[in-house]
């Protein structure tokens, strides 16, 4: 019986360890998820505020029920918050993030210091790769402007900016004043000092950060009229930052003189009577580059440059066929999710202004040959360009139930309800897909859409008066290391006259 007890137990011993290997096996088995690797498996688009991220969250949720729509071209999205674009910029860089719309003048500033490259770019209107950059005032302020007069009279006027950077908003703004208005260059390094010695009081986000504030010396001027609390104020996430938030500025009671900002801006938060409380646009006018004046919708004719458009950018270490994944997203987005803002203006052949009415017709041939309402079917996988060469994408399509009544769309790329702009512009209508060779902030900034005035304005405001410094020096040691010096400062100023990349 002893023998037969033993044998028994070991039995027992044996099978509960096989049984208890089999649970944990099956359970690690269960437990243990596939990691999602960023750029293949899973896509992050990466935002910058509350409002972003909720919208984002909202598109991953309606991606996620029309999987099937997309076919072969569905990859997981993410949404990751950052603090600013900044950040945003660094976490493309790094790889937690893939996908950032940017403002062309941060296109510029994320390839020149993340080794970020623009795969998509926005088209509006009539298909334009463009906008305009415009000055805003209240209907009769800053009176002492005027033509004969110029733009020397806003010396010392309360300026409201997008942020520093942004092209439309600061860069061209800053330039044209230095061509035209007087503004002088205060510091080579630095042309965040040189609007406080010509601006008043202002509210200009990012002017204290450390790339616009190299050696920590900037004054707090252009940041007192922002609105933002203790570590907002005068950031990104200011209140009166972004395009739509400069607008604020401009419109808030005894806060800016002038607003810069774009066109698109114009249409979406001031022409479209739901964002900046209900103000009217007979209550503003822009500011000509001669000094005369204009109605607001008059951006055509009174603006103070062509800009790019935005662009959707990803970091440079994505291979040709990431990136061509990440254009074949977008294009599905667009086509599922696309339907453009009612408060786009439509083209007729004037000046006017018009809101759009997708079922009304146009006179207006488009530039860009594209239907921007086509209900037709289409290959999906066909990139269509036009006899510019501009490579657009097959535009949005409408569904509609079985008896021919359109179905509310789940989730709407190019509306962001109380604001403007989260994700992309709501201005936008379509994209501009990139081939490889274009994938550079140079050929954003000077192509044959805007010419080079936009390249020649971020490379402006960086120029330096002074044409020669001589340097006294005491020792060989301080001649050697003066002559290094020479010779990295000349390397420097040739890789930026000819377009290059410097990190």
């Amino acid at each position: 019986m002893g023998i037969i007890s033993i044998v028994i137990s070991l039995f027992i011993v044996v099978g509960y360890s096989q049984a208890n290997f089999v649970s944990n096996s099956l359970a690690n088995g269960i437990n243990k998820k596939k990691v999602l690797e960023e750029g293949y498996d899973v896509v992050t688009w990466c935002t910058t505020s509350i409002l972003e991220q909720e919208k984002c969250e909202k598109l991953v949720k309606a991606a996620m029920l029309d999987k099937g729509l997309f076919g072969k071209d569905y990859i997981e999205l993410q949404c990751k918050r950052a603090f600013d674009t900044e950040e945003c910029m660094s976490w493309v860089d790094q790889g937690k993030a893939s996908l950032l719309g940017l403002d062309a003048g941060e296109v510029y500033v994320a390839g020149r210091y993340h080794s970020l490259i623009p795969i998509m770019q926005e088209l509006y209107g009539r298909g334009e790769p463009y906008q305009y950059s415009v000055a805003v005032v209240k209907k009769g302020g800053l009176p002492a402007v005027q033509p004969g007069v110029g733009l020397h009279a806003l010396r010392g006027a309360r300026a409201c900016f997008p942020g520093v950077g942004s092209l439309a908003g600061w860069v061209m703004p800053i330039h044209v004043l230095m061509q035209d208005g007087g503004l002088k260059i205060k510091d080579c390094n630095n042309h965040v000092k040189s609007a406080v010695e010509f601006f008043g009081e202002s509210c200009a986000p990012n002017s204290l950060k450390d790339i616009y504030n190299p050696i920590g010396d900037n004054s707090d001027q252009l940041c007192k009229l922002c609105a933002g609390g203790r570590g907002v104020r005068c950031t990104l996430a200011d209140p009166y930052a972004g395009y739509e938030g400069a607008l604020r500025c401009l419109v808030a009671n005894g806060t800016g003189d002038i607003a810069f900002v774009r066109d698109t801006t114009i249409q979406h938060a001031l022409l479209s009577h739901k964002i900046l409380g209900g103000v009217s646009e007979d209550q503003f006018e822009l500011i000509c580059r001669d000094g005369s004046r204009r109605p607001v919708t008059q951006w055509e004719n009174c603006h103070w440059g062509k800009v790019p458009a935005d662009a959707i950018v990803t970091s440079s270490a994505a291979s040709i066929e990431q990136r061509r994944k990440f254009q074949n997203l977008i294009q599905k987005l667009v086509q599922l999710y696309g339907e453009p803002n009612p408060s786009n203006k439509k083209y007729n052949g004037t000046n006017g202004y018009q809101t759009h009415d997708q079922f009304s017709s146009s006179t207006a041939q488009p530039r860009y040959p594209f239907d921007a309402y086509n209900r037709n079917r289409y290959d999906p996988d066909r990139y269509e360009e036009n006899d510019e060469g501009v490579s657009t994408q097959a535009p949005f399509q409408a569904r509609f139930d079985s008896s021919g009544r359109p179905i509310e769309l789940p989730f709407k790329l190019f509306t962001s309800n109380d604001t403007t702009d989260l994700l992309l512009q709501d201005a936008t209508i379509n994209f501009r897909i990139l081939k490889e060779e274009e994938q550079t902030a140079k050929n954003i900034l000077n192509n044959p859409y805007v010419g080079d005035q936009a390249e020649k304005a971020v490379l402006g405001i960086r120029v330096c008066p002074v044409a020669r410094a001589v340097l006294c020096v005491t020792s060989d040691a301080e001649l050697d290391k003066c002559v290094k010096m020479r010779v990295s400062v000349n390397k420097y100023y040739f890789l930026i006259k000819f377009g290059y990349s410097v990190v």
